[in-house]
């Protein structure tokens, strides 16, 4: 799949793509297939759309805020 081959869109270990806020790219590693099951697509690649922007917010010590960024 063309979004998970992409070596310029990484994740981070918990799951985040590059373009979101709390990207934490000392743990940056190249989407699988197997991610799709468990990251949303537009994680993976921001350049997907989906009908609501809805992601991780803040993350304070695993317990996380879910929300619209400003700006959506």
């Amino acid at each position: 799949m063309k979004t998970t081959h992409n070596t310029s869109l990484p994740l981070d270990a918990k799951g985040r793509g590059v373009g979101l806020p709390l990207f934490d790219s000392a743990t940056a590693r190249n989407p699988t297939v197997a991610d799709l099951s468990t990251v949303p697509i537009d994680n993976i690649n921001p350049a997907v759309s989906v009908a609501a922007d809805f992601q991780i917010l803040t993350d304070a010590n695993n317990q996380y805020t879910y929300g619209v960024p400003p700006g959506s």
